[in-house]
């Protein structure tokens, strides 16, 4: 017998786990924007060719760390997206087999 309770609690973590790294990812995505217009002023205000800033902002360490951190992040995220995804599916699949047990008990 399926635990309504247990699983509407599973969920409720899968969804606050994907919320809180998914606003993570956000938050270093935001930041990341803000570095690189950082770097791009930072490197035209030393006389840098406009041509190869942009390629430069991308090689920076800062700039490479935080992507790295943001990429991280992302992807974690994602797979906690996927998870709650697939508890919601459990969980329909069980609705489901209750539901067509009472049908064949009748």
């Amino acid at each position: 017998m399926i635990d309504p309770e247990k699983l509407y609690n599973k969920a409720m973590e899968a969804a606050e786990d994907w919320a809180d790294k998914d606003y993570a990812a956000g938050v270093l995505e935001d930041g990341l924007s803000t570095l690189e217009a950082s770097l791009i002023a930072e490197y035209k205000a030393k006389g840098e060719p406009v041509s190869t800033v942009a390629k430069r902002v991308k090689m920076d360490p800062k700039w490479v760390s935080m992507a790295e951190a943001w990429r991280d992040a992302r992807k974690a995220a994602l797979v906690a997206r996927l998870k709650y995804d697939q508890i919601n599916r459990f969980i329909d699949n069980c609705r489901t087999k209750e539901s067509t047990e009472r049908s064949l008990a009748r």
